[in-house]
């Protein structure tokens, strides 16, 4: 198979799992709440169907599997992506691209809401996690407003989907007292 064909079928999928991510938190209006009931149990199936059809067009089923959980998280629906995680079969890369959401999240909460007692942490975390964080661009996220305890869960879950031997251990045990003294402030 063209490998070519095989990329643009992937791009396909991960659109269709993105807009339906898009529309379980804008569900359309209607007159009758058993009529929007019924919308979004139909709506969550379409990550479903783009994994299946994944199968049939040979592209990884399990990095359809990942952007929706990654695209979960961006728009702040941790509960569902927590379940969908579930799904995923290689949780080290999917623990690797949670870990960016994550610093995204936190680069938010301190360096673009510019608190006084935020500008106090940054200046007390450690030198590469500063760096680091002033990488991160939030504006990737589709909800940037996430409390603090959902990004500390998040970071949490990261740590334990990360094998301790990996390059970014300790950058995650950073952010897990970055966001533990974010949530006492």
């Amino acid at each position: 198979m063209d490998p070519n064909i095989v990329s643009l079928r992937q791009q396909f999928l991960m659109k269709l799992v993105s807009a339906a991510v898009e529309e379980l938190i804008q569900p359309p209006k209607t007159e009758h709440a058993s009529e929007q009931h019924s919308y979004s149990e139909q709506n969550e199936d379409w990550p479903s169907v783009a994994v299946e059809l994944s199968q049939n067009l040979q592209v990884n089923e399990d990095c359809i599997k990942r952007h929706h959980v990654c695209e979960l998280y961006s728009h702040g629906i941790d509960h569902i992506g927590e379940e969908a995680i579930l799904q995923v079969h290689d949780q080290e890369v999917l623990a690797s691209q949670l870990l960016v959401l994550t610093g995204q999240r936190l680069a938010y909460a301190l360096l673009h809401t510019q608190t006084k007692e935020g500008m106090e942490l940054l200046a007390r975390l450690p030198p590469v996690l500063c760096t680091w964080l002033k990488a991160m661009n939030p504006q990737d996220l589709q909800n940037k407003d996430v409390p603090i305890e959902a990004t500390a869960r998040l970071v949490r879950k990261v740590i334990e989907l990360l094998p301790e031997n990996h390059g970014q251990y300790s950058l995650v045990l950073h952010l897990l007292e970055a966001v533990d003294a974010i949530s006492s402030l």
